[in-house]
């Protein structure tokens, strides 16, 4: 079983985002590190990426949301996606409910009036909520275009690591180019 970074202390589902505490005590980090070496070490741009990896894993965020939404923003501008601007729901005053309806808030707050989702949110998004709010909405499609891997055949499920570890700065190319469907 793979190490888990936290140890949640939380007394609703909904706040577990929020309040998983990160147990440095564990080896958790030292192990996440030794498997993605093992895992890559033979990849192209591994190495050019090893002491960026050790700075990940050097962190000491108390909070594990503090820990990934640093981490999803750093990749992002690694590879390029600098023209983002990120936004924490729990910084939008004003923004209350659950679900859908805690989205539309979300998206009013910041005067969207589109959403793109992934498609597994068909199975709990409630479109008209959406609609009724003027919010039009439109699920992503993934087809990335293939490029190679350590270990073939293609695999298009697995970590954005894998892609910045087997393309290096031509991730963001591969991201945005697509195959016909």
């Amino acid at each position: 079983m793979a190490d888990n970074p936290g140890a949640y202390q939380g007394s609703y589902f909904r706040d577990f985002d929020r309040e998983v505490r990160i147990d440095w005590s564990r080896p958790w980090a030292k192990n996440h590190l030794k498997s993605l070496t093992l895992a890559y070490a033979r990849a192209p741009y591994f190495s050019s990426y090893l002491p960026w990896l050790n700075s990940v894993y050097d962190r000491r965020d108390e909070l594990l949301a503090d820990f990934t939404i640093w981490l999803t923003m750093e990749i992002s501008h690694m590879i390029g996606i600098t023209q983002v601007k990120f936004m924490r729901s729990s910084d939008l005053e004003g923004v209350e409910g659950q679900k859908t309806d805690r989205l539309v808030g979300i998206l009013k707050r910041v005067g969207a009036s589109h959403y793109l989702s992934g498609p597994a949110a068909q199975a709990y998004l409630d479109p008209e909520k959406l609609a009724a709010a003027g919010i039009s909405l439109e699920y992503m499609h993934y087809n990335y275009a293939e490029y190679p891997q350590l270990h073939p055949p293609y695999d298009p499920f697995v970590t954005i690591l894998d892609l910045m570890f087997m393309t290096g700065d031509q991730s963001l190319s591969h991201l945005t180019a697509s195959e016909p469907e």
